[in-house]
């Protein structure tokens, strides 16, 4: 459903104040997302440090630099 919304958009279907309307409504509920407690927050915090660091650096690298150093025919 998500992908038929961006086709859609990006064919300029959509109109512009429903665009608006979607990402207010999808910015509010992130807001939510956000603990108000300062321990809660400051812990999903260092929770996501530990998961980057526990994670490689670039992911599909192989992929990458085949684009990259792609030689037209």
């Amino acid at each position: 459903m998500l992908n038929l919304a961006i086709k859609l958009t990006e064919l300029g279907i959509i109109p512009e104040y429903v665009l608006r309307l979607a990402i207010k409504r999808i910015i509010q509920e992130r807001l939510l997302e956000i603990p108000i407690n300062t321990e809660e927050r400051a812990s999903k915090k260092a929770d996501f440090i530990e998961e980057l660091r526990a994670s490689p650096i670039a992911l599909s690298t192989v992929q990458a630099n085949e684009q990259h150093y792609e030689v037209p025919p």
